[in-house]
C-alpha cells in the first residue's frame, strides 16, 4: 500500500514556501516546494482547488491577504510563472515565435496587439485579477473535500506551529527554524496613482480573506 500523500498549497506571495520546505525536509509524503509537471504530484503548490485523488490524507491551505500576496508576485516578477503554476492560459509574451501545426503544418503568428508583458501596470488597465484570487481562496475554504484541510492566514502562520506540526502533522515538536520572518511586500510599492484601482481589482478578495478566521480545519 502507498503511503498516503499530505498537500501542500498556497495563493502565492504569501510566506508559504519556507513552511513548505520544512514540511518536505521532515519526510512528509507531500508535494515539493519546488516542482515540475508529471513529477511528485504536478501543480499541487498553487492549484486553483483541492485535487480529488484518493491517494491524499490530507491538505494544508496558506493563504495571505490578496493585496500584500499579488504585490509579492509583482516585486519578485513572477506573474508569468505564477499564472503558469495556478494552471491559467497565458496571453503570448513575444511574437517572434513561430509555431506549427504537427499534422496540418499550419502557421500561426502572434499579433503584437495580443502580446502582453505581464506588469504591475498591464494588470491595473485591465482591471481584472489574472490570478483568479478569489476563486483561489473560495474553493479551499469552501469546497467539500474527502480529506480535512487545514487553513491558516499566513501572517500569523507561525503561533500555529503546534497545531500545524504535532497536532496536525504527527511530529513530535515545532522545528526550530520555523520563525517568522519580515514581510517585504506592502501597498507602498504599488505607484500613488495606481492603488485604488490595484486594491478595487482584489475587493472581493479582500472582503473573502477577511471573513475567514486565521486558523480552522475543514472536514
Amino acid at each position: 500500500m502507498n503511503e498516503e500523500v499530505t498537500v501542500l498549497n498556497s495563493i502565492g506571495g504569501c510566506a508559504s514556501s519556507q513552511l513548505f520546505k520544512i514540511i518536505n525536509s521532515l519526510g512528509v509524503e507531500s508535494n515539493r516546494d519546488h516542482f515540475h509537471q508529471g513529477i511528485n504530484f504536478g501543480r499541487c503548490k498553487h492549484t486553483l482547488y483541492p485535487p480529488v485523488y484518493d491517494e491524499i490524507e490530507k491538505a494544508i491551505f496558506v493563504m495571505g491577504d490578496p493585496v500584500q500576496s499579488i504585490i509579492s508576485i509583482f516585486r519578485r516578477d513572477m506573474a508569468v510563472t505564477h499564472i503558469e503554476n495556478k494552471g491559467l492560459p497565458l496571453h503570448p509574451t513575444r511574437t517572434d515565435n513561430v509555431e506549427i501545426h504537427p499534422q496540418t503544418k499550419e502557421i500561426y503568428r502572434v499579433h503584437p496587439q495580443f502580446v502582453k508583458n505581464y506588469t504591475l501596470e498591464e494588470y491595473v488597465r485591465g482591471g481584472q485579477d489574472w490570478f483568479m484570487t478569489y476563486e483561489h481562496i473560495y474553493n479551499w475554504t469552501q469546497r467539500k473535500t474527502k480529506y480535512p484541510i487545514l487553513c491558516v492566514k499566513s501572517d500569523v502562520q507561525w503561533k500555529y506551529g503546534k497545531e500545524i506540526f504535532v497536532d496536525f502533522l504527527g511530529q513530535q515538536s515545532v522545528p526550530s527554524e520555523y520563525v517568522q520572518r519580515d514581510r517585504n511586500s506592502t501597498i507602498d510599492l504599488v505607484p500613488e496613482n495606481m492603488k485604488e484601482e490595484f486594491t478595487s481589482i482584489l475587493k472581493d478578495a479582500t472582503e473573502l480573506y477577511n471573513s475567514l478566521p486565521e486558523f480552522s480545519i475543514l472536514k
